[in-house]
């Protein structure tokens, strides 16, 4: 991420800064959050659907209206139960999905902190301050090498949920041939 340019006496150019700012760290977040999300939709639908249409409805009709934390719940039901090997293999892994999904919620509800103390943090270390109102006012310092970190670990999550799409349903059969009934 590049810093953006801003000249620390005007109060409206680093208020601007700070908002790019938090919107770059955001962002990265959300969007490998939406990556796991997504790998997780493919992972359930492909289970337990099998033709396109039926994988086109299970995305369109009943995962986009679940929250993340019960399409979780159901994830894990399924992998536990189909690809049992798989989770037991890549346990420690895929038990962060639960941390991804509360610092998504983190990084998607807090609001900035303008305040004259989170400001002179963000001028003096580029450090940007988020309130996470759910949990009370908790403020939390995030500065970019901490939303890296966050960032890494989620990758390594959507990587290790790609490779179970990649490695098939359960191993090397066909949804149909799974006894999962589909989707009719």
């Amino acid at each position: 991420m590049k810093p953006r340019l801003y000249d620390p006496n005007n109060e409206h150019e680093v208020k601007e800064a700070m908002t790019h700012s938090a919107a770059q760290i955001r962002g990265y977040v959300l969007q490998v959050a939406i990556e796991i999300e997504a790998r997780m939709n493919i992972y359930i639908s492909e289970l337990l659907c099998s033709n396109e249409e039926h994988i086109g409805n299970m995305h369109t009709v009943i995962l986009s209206r679940m929250q993340l934390r019960n399409k979780s719940e159901a994830f894990f039901v399924l992998l536990k139960k189909y690809n049992n090997q798989f989770y037991e293999d890549n346990k420690e892994v895929l038990e962060t999905l639960s941390w991804a999904i509360k610092e998504r919620n983190v990084f998607a509800h807090t609001s900035i902190d303008f305040s004259a103390k989170a400001v002179n943090k963000f001028i003096s270390r580029k450090y940007i301050t988020l309130i996470y109102v759910k949990d009370g006012l908790n403020p939390r310092t995030i500065d970019q090498e901490q939303c890296n970190e966050v960032v890494s670990k989620m990758i390594i999550l959507g990587n290790v949920l790609a490779a179970l799409i990649d490695k098939g349903l359960p191993p090397g059969v066909a949804p149909e041939k799974s006894g999962v009934p589909p989707v009719e």
